[in-house]
């Protein structure tokens, strides 16, 4: 029964809901009362009844009540809805939430939207405003592909609340103090609004900058003079007023000071030194009591402490020990000594260097013998009859392939190669460097190399490919004889003449090297000249020429080095002979240059050698000659005629004219040769070199015919008649090998005077 609060009394009497004249349905309004009910109710206290009727009644939710018609309210809604989490992406599956509101459901989802700060990511599980900011994206790239007459605005994007950066910003500011209190935010911070309400000064205190100071001033520029106390008795150095962070000049006074070993007083050092040197060795003893210290002038308590020098006391064996010092302690001896000693046999035709594997209680293998083999036994015999034991050198010789680069190369520059090759081999290097060559005296080299059991390689591109030389694991067996005692003793032991494949070894003496060319040099230049109007005038001149220049002045002359390239040094030196002339008759007519030569310059990029230095080599070997000894040409056999060379090893030979040939034979003595020596220097005296080498090599000069005035060129003595040798090949060999030093000159003299 409903039963109201307090309430004022109604004048009518009060009418129950339930009695039978207001319920006429069942609780759920569907079904009469009558046609439930058999009887009718008498009073309001009978029970009214229900059908069997679902209820459908709207419940708060909206849904309808799934329950039988019933009596009072309806119970909770049970029905299961589909919802979406709060990003919207993923949909759940829950109990109807009875019409009033709800926290929706969070899915795990990251939100990687970047906030409006362009700097942090949203990072926020199942992120409401995730899909806003998508169509905002998407939106902002469209507006990117504007028409072309359309013009561009700058609108700021308005960014979800959730994408606001809401982070304090914490950036150093200029000031270099305070951090950057706003929020987040995209571009540069703004100025410190900091200030300070003291002074700033300079360091003496006379500039002052006034308050407010805003934060991150600098202290003001003083011009007064330096204040702050000097380390020395010296006068200041006069400058102005700084901040601490910059340091006062240096004392310029030169004074003496005492080194930091405390030995001697060294006069003239800068007074702001404070440590110097004697450079004198320490030379103190160790605590060791073996050595002493190896270090340079230094500190007091410096030494080298511990001593890690080598023993050196001798064992044994005699040989020093090279273990870290182990003072006051015996030397163990322990291991094989690795010193190396010569054994050999009774004879001492076998020499060998094994290591000495001495120990304390072994003696090693220092007074070990190699028993003599047939080549001792050859070798005593040979003696015996008192014949070259090494005449059979010519089975360790060269290769056909060595042969041939011989004859190919000038005599001066394989002798000179032949030399540092073998003082490589003596000497403890690894490692041997040749300059910048043409591929054919490469070759030479490489084969020559293989040949002594070297390891050779080509390294750079051209023009300055060069070869490498390299000691391997291969056995270093250096032939006895030169290549050419060997060719010349090979032809002995056949008691054949000179085989037609070695007389291009003569011919190659005869003929004159071309010379050597790798860049162009412009001489007397006009005054005023500019780098940029050399290269557009040369740009006009090398339209057709595959080469490009580096131009650099050298004193007063301009080099033109060509570039890098694919052509090879050989082509390279054909394309800078052809387009010489171009170039020089050019410059000339415009009067850029006066001369324009051909010349071969280093790595260094200086000028080497000129094609203009030719003749004035010839005459200065020339002038060499008149003071040297005559030693015995190479190819002494009789019959063999014989160019000269640059080697100035047939130098006495000269005075027979230029364009003939001499006839050398074995049967020369050694008095003659002495003779015609000392007679040969009587008239060199009276010589004088021409000026015009050019025009005194197209001359044909006679035994005995006169030449220019106060000039006289006799043939020797010895020469048959009409028979001359030439200097010509010397410059021609200096022009492609370089400058060759007065060393490899005498000691190809001194294998010609042995072989005679």
């Amino acid at each position: 029964m409903r039963k109201k609060s307090c309430h004022p009394i109604d004048p009518e009497p009060a009418h129950c809901p339930l009695s039978p004249d207001k319920v006429t349905n069942c609780p759920c309004g569907k079904t009469k009362v009558a046609d439930i009910l058999e009887t009718p109710r008498q009073s309001c206290e009978d029970p009214i009844p229900s059908c069997s009727k679902p209820c459908n009644k709207i419940l708060k939710c909206g849904h309808k009540c799934l329950e039988t018609c019933h009596i009072g309210d309806c119970g909770v809604c049970l029905q299961n809805v589909a919802i979406t989490c709060r990003c919207g992406r993923t949909p759940v599956t829950s109990i109807c939430h009875q019409g009033e509101l709800y926290e929706p459901a969070q899915c795990r989802r990251t939100c990687k939207v970047i906030l409006n700060c362009q700097r942090h990511e949203c990072g926020e599980k199942c992120c409401s405003g995730e899909i806003p900011a998508m169509e905002r994206i998407a939106a902002a790239k469209k507006k990117k592909s504007r028409p072309l007459d359309s013009t561009q605005r700058r609108t700021e994007e308005s960014y979800e609340p959730e994408h606001i950066c809401t982070r304090p910003c914490g950036k150093l500011l200029k000031c270099g103090t305070h951090t950057c209190p706003m929020l987040c935010h995209r571009g540069p911070c703004g100025t410190c609004l900091e200030a300070s309400f003291d002074e700033l000064a300079c360091h003496c205190r006379r500039t002052v900058i006034q308050p407010p100071v805003p934060c991150g001033s600098i202290p003001p520029v003083c011009t007064h003079q330096c204040t702050r106390p000097m380390g020395c008795p010296h006068p200041r150095v006069p400058h102005n007023c700084h901040g601490d962070g910059e340091s006062c000049p240096k004392c310029p006074y030169l004074t003496v000071k005492r080194c930091v070993c405390g030995k001697k007083d060294i006069k003239n050092q800068p007074c702001w030194r404070d440590a110097v040197t004697c450079a004198t060795v320490c030379g103190k003893k160790l605590s060791c009591g073996s050595h002493t210290c190896k270090k340079i002038c230094h500190k007091p308590g410096e030494c080298e402490e511990p001593c890690t020098q080598p023993c050196g006391k001798p064992k044994t064996c005699d040989h020093l020990c090279t273990d870290p010092c182990h003072a006051p302690f015996q030397c163990a001896e322990n291991t094989p000594c690795q010193s190396k000693v010569q054994v050999s046999c009774p004879c001492g035709g076998i020499k060998q260097e094994v290591k000495c594997n001495a120990t304390k209680n072994t003696p090693g293998l220092k007074s070990k013998e190699i028993k003599c083999n047939d080549s001792c036994r050859a070798r005593r015999m040979a003696l015996a009859l008192e014949i070259d034991p090494d005449r059979d050198s010519t089975l360790l010789g060269y290769s056909d392939e060595t042969i041939k680069c011989y004859n190919e190369n000038t005599k001066l520059f394989t002798q000179s190669v032949e030399k540092a090759l073998r003082t490589f081999a003596e000497g403890p290097s690894k490692r041997y460097a040749f300059p910048p060559m043409k591929s054919i005296q490469r070759e030479f080299i490489h084969n020559l190399a293989d040949d002594y059991g070297f390891e050779s390689e080509s390294q750079d591109p051209e023009p300055y490919r060069s070869v490498v030389v390299m000691k391997g694991p291969k056995i270093i067996t250096v032939p006895k004889k030169s290549i050419a005692q060997f060719i010349q003793s090979a032809a002995k032991a056949s008691n054949t003449p000179v085989p037609a494949s070695n007389v291009a070894a003569v011919e190659q003496l005869r003929k004159p090297g071309k010379q050597a060319s790798n860049a162009i040099v412009l001489q007397g230049l006009r005054v005023g000249l500019l780098v940029t109007d050399l290269e557009r005038e040369l740009e006009v001149v090398l339209k057709a020429s595959p080469l490009r220049f580096n131009i650099h002045w050298s004193g007063e002359e301009v080099i033109l080095e060509p570039k890098p390239s694919s052509l090879g040094m050989d082509e390279i030196e054909v394309e800078l002979s052809n387009i010489k002339p171009t170039i020089k008759r050019t410059f000339a007519t415009k009067g850029i240059a006066q001369d324009v030569e051909l010349c071969w310059i280093g790595r260094d990029g200086k000028v080497v050698q000129k094609e203009g230095q030719k003749w004035a080599v010839v005459a200065g070997n020339n002038n060499k000659s008149s003071g040297s000894s005559t030693p015995t040409p190479a190819w002494g056999r009789p019959g063999i005629t014989i160019a000269q060379n640059g080697f100035g090893a047939l130098d006495s030979f000269s005075s027979a004219g230029p364009g003939k040939m001499l006839t050398l034979g074995l049967s020369r003595s050694a008095d003659s040769l002495r003779e015609r020596e000392k007679k040969e220097k009587e008239k060199k005296l009276k010589e004088k070199v021409v000026d015009n080498w050019e025009e005194a090599a197209d001359e044909e000069i006679g035994p005995d015919s006169p030449t220019k005035e106060g000039v006289t060129v006799e043939a020797s003595s010895s020469a048959r008649p009409g028979s001359s040798a030439s200097f010509s090949d010397a410059a021609a060999f200096a022009g492609s090998s370089g400058n060759i030093s007065e060393d490899a000159r005498e000691d190809v003299k001194a294998d010609s005077a042995a072989e005679e």
